[in-house]
């Protein structure tokens, strides 16, 4: 997949509905720097879903060759209004 666009630097962001913790992740963008961060489900933020029910589905991956930019910190914030995801926080630094 990745193969297709050669570039030494990329940064791609989103809810791919794909766990962290599965084979296709790890295969699908070799050689980036990733952070997984559980922000699915959060059903009702009137009752948080408890931390270990839920997965990291929404993704950041970056591959900085040239400038060195890594993930520094990934973290949940609180419920987005009307989305059953956590807002996910990334800061990128070298």
């Amino acid at each position: 997949m990745v193969e297709s666009y050669a570039n030494d630097e990329m940064l791609i962001v989103g809810d791919f509905n794909l766990s962290a913790t599965s084979i296709r992740y790890a295969k699908l963008f070799p050689g980036f720097d990733s952070a997984a961060v559980a922000s699915w489900p959060n059903w009702n933020p009137m009752f948080p879903t408890p931390a270990f029910t839920m997965i990291g589905i929404d993704h950041l991956w970056i591959k900085s060759q040239k400038t060195g930019w890594r993930i520094c910190s990934r973290s949940t914030r609180e419920s987005v209004s009307g989305s059953d995801h956590k807002a996910v926080k990334t800061i990128i630094g070298y």
